[in-house]
């Protein structure tokens, strides 16, 4: 009981001095749609400035790099009424520095969009986005690439397994969650 009171305390002092916790910076840098828990817990938010994040579906272990913008297109949107169109991304998906997923597209399972890259078109499971809509198919070490980022979810980040964000809810995904050791051994 006494505890609580000196934590909150301590946090405010902190701001006041200009040193922000993890929790500090996603809410200042960022414009996102997923709740708190799930920006700490589900994905990993390595760098959150300059990020907005508004997505249908966000799978569990994705890692979204600084400058990521995911979002409407705007083609679908009316006065009064909620956005329709906005990107689902599956399991795995590790979005580099500058990535912009637009509209109502479905990005797969263990996907890179590499640095800078436009996405307005589906994009298919293990696979790698370069430019615009540029898809082509893991090659080996994108492979060994995507399994140290698990390994960095699960060891480092301690993310909860299989969490994923749908339609503004928390859900566990069971089968990915027990699944993700099998990653390691393909």
């Amino acid at each position: 009981m006494f505890y609580k009171p000196l934590v909150r305390l301590r946090s405010m002092y902190k701001r006041i001095t200009g040193e922000f916790g993890q929790e500090d910076q996603l809410c200042i840098a960022c414009c996102c749609e997923p709740p708190m828990y799930f920006l700490l817990r589900g994905c990993v938010i390595g760098h959150p400035y300059g990020i907005t994040l508004s997505a249908e579906e966000i799978g569990a272990d994705c890692r979204i790099g600084q400058n990521v913008t995911i979002g409407t297109s705007g083609k679908t949107m009316e006065v009064g009424e909620p956005t329709k169109d906005k990107p689902k991304l599956g399991n795995l998906v590790i979005c580099h520095a500058g990535a912009v997923i637009s509209g109502n597209v479905s990005v797969g399972n263990r996907v890179i969009v590499a640095a800078n890259a436009f996405v307005d078109k589906d994009v298919p499971d293990n696979s790698i986005v370069y430019g615009c809509n540029d898809v082509r198919a893991l090659q080996e070490h994108h492979k060994k690439y995507i399994k140290m980022q698990l390994w960095h979810c699960i060891n480092i980040y301690r993310l909860v397994p299989g969490l994923v964000y749908v339609s503004g809810k928390l859900y566990i995904d069971e089968e990915y969650a027990r699944s993700r050791t099998e990653i390691f051994s393909k």
